[in-house]
């Protein structure tokens, strides 16, 4: 498969502060990839309410790196967090928060369909949007396909340098790319 790094405008990193992430983000600047073209996205898994399943230093970790390699990053979460998603009785999923990156927050979702009860986690279910709704309902995914559907004219620009163009093994990032 020919994999050209450099013929997209933007990479979006789902950017946890973990390994795979911190390496995916060295893996693009190390090959020449602008900062300027990267964002990272970090899904704060407890919501802002409450520390229930996720570390407590988690998003101030994160926009430490991001500051320290002057790489925006964008957070979201969901109201109530994983934990209220998980105890939900007879009621509406909670809407997903989302920064902007001119500064501003919004709200997608929670507002609409019949309220239903969840009261276990993980619902077994080969369907990604009932095991884990958090995942798949996430803004960052209508944001991809969003990003997918749209279209910009090819350029030639590319760095100087040649780049090695093997991506490495990593597992758990994906990153979302629209084409130049």
């Amino acid at each position: 498969m020919d994999f050209d790094l450099y013929s997209y405008d933007k990479y979006i990193i789902s950017f946890s502060g973990g390994k795979d992430s911190t390496a995916l983000l060295l893996f693009l600047l190390d090959n020449g990839v602008p900062k300027e073209r990267i964002e990272l996205w970090h899904q704060e898994i407890d919501g802002r309410e409450e520390s229930f399943f996720d570390w407590e230093v988690t998003p101030d970790y994160c926009r430490k790196l991001s500051e320290a390699f002057g790489i925006p990053i964008l957070y979201q979460w969901k109201v109530g967090g994983f934990k209220r998603e998980m105890l939900r009785d007879n009621s509406l999923t909670a809407p997903i928060c989302f920064e902007k990156i001119d500064g501003s927050t919004s709200f997608v979702g929670g507002t609409k369909g019949k309220p239903s009860t969840r009261r276990r986690f993980p619902q077994p279910s080969s369907d990604w949007s009932v095991s884990f709704p958090l995942v798949v309902q996430s803004p960052m995914t209508l944001k991809r396909q969003t990003l997918k559907a749209e279209h910009s004219p090819m350029t030639t620009h590319r760095p100087r340098h040649t780049p090695n163009t093997s991506l490495p093994s990593v597992r758990c990032s994906a990153f979302a790319l629209r084409r130049r």
